[in-house]
C-alpha cells in the first residue's frame, strides 16, 4: 500500500532517533523482553528502527525484524537485526512456517487493517510452543476514560505523525485477548505497563503487586497493555 508506506516513511528520520533514545520506550521494551524465554530465534514484527535489538540479543541467538519503512528497516539492521522491508497488511510475512521461537509486536497492532488476520500471519511463523507478545495503548486508561466522558476522543500516543500517530484501532485488554483467541493462541496472559514517574503512577505500580487490586490497577491505571500468548494445540485463556 503506497499511501501507508509514504505515511510512515516521511516520519522515519525522527523515529530513528526516537526509537533509540526514548526512555519510556526503553522501559516498555524491557518489560516485554522480560516475558520472553532464552531461545534461538526471535522476530520483531513492525520493528521500527530496531530499538529492541540490543535487549533481544541478550536472549536469542538470531534476532530478525520486519517493517514497512525502508529507512527504519535499514536502521534496525544497523542495530544488529536481520531486518527486511515488507507491508504487514499485504500477504504473508516473508518467513517460512514455524521458523521462530518468539515474536514481539510493539505498538503495531493498532496500525494494521485487520488485527486477527495479522495475528494469524504471525502465528504461522511461530513453532509449536512459541510465544507471541504484543503491546498496545490502553483505551481504558483512566485519563483517556475521563477524556471520553468530557466529550473528547483521547489521543493514545505522543507520535505527531498524522492523527493520533495513524492509529486505526483502539483496544482494551479483553479486545487483545479476543484477537489472540481468534488467531489460535492459548495460555494468554495480560499485563499492564506505565512509565509515568509520578506518585500516582507509583501507587498504581503498588496495586499491580496486590492480588485484590491487580485487575483494577491493570485495566484503568496502565497506559499500555502487554499481552502474551503461546502457540498451543488446544488454546486456553487466563486473565
Amino acid at each position: 500500500m503506497r499511501a501507508a508506506r509514504d505515511f510512515y516513511e516521511r516520519d522515519a528520520a525522527r523515529r530513528v532517533r526516537w526509537d533509540g533514545t526514548d526512555p519510556v520506550i526503553h522501559a516498555r521494551n524491557e518489560a516485554i523482553v522480560g516475558l520472553l524465554p532464552q531461545a534461538d530465534r526471535c522476530v520483531d514484527v513492525g520493528c521500527g528502527a530496531g530499538g529492541l535489538a540490543p535487549l533481544l540479543a541478550q536472549k536469542f541467538h538470531l534476532v530478525s525484524g520486519v517493517d514497512l519503512s525502508e529507512t527504519l528497516a535499514r536502521a534496525a539492521a544497523s542495530r544488529g537485526m536481520f531486518a527486511l522491508c515488507a507491508d504487514l497488511d499485504e500477504g504473508e510475512l516473508p518467513y517460512a512456517d514455524a521458523c521462530f521461537d518468539a515474536a514481539v509486536c510493539c505498538d503495531v497492532l493498532e496500525h494494521v487493517f485487520d488485527p486477527v488476520v495479522f495475528a494469524r500471519r504471525v502465528v504461522r511463523i511461530l513453532r509449536p510452543g512459541g510465544i507471541f507478545v504484543v503491546s498496545v495503548p490502553n483505551i481504558r486508561y483512566w485519563p483517556r476514560v475521563r477524556s471520553l466522558l468530557a466529550g473528547r476522543f483521547p489521543r493514545t500516543t505522543g507520535d505527531p505523525n498524522g492523527y493520533d500517530g495513524g492509529h486505526l484501532h483502539y483496544f482494551t485488554s479483553r479486545n487483545v485477548v479476543e484477537v489472540f483467541e481468534a488467531a489460535g493462541l492459548g495460555d494468554v496472559h495480560t499485563y499492564g505497563f506505565n512509565a509515568d514517574p509520578s506518585r500516582r503512577a507509583r501507587a498504581i505500580s503498588y496495586g499491580l503487586k496486590v492480588p485484590l487490586l491487580q485487575r483494577v490497577a491493570r485495566e484503568f491505571g496502565c497506559s499500555t497493555i502487554i499481552v502474551a500468548g503461546t502457540v498451543l494445540s488446544r488454546p486456553r485463556v487466563t486473565s
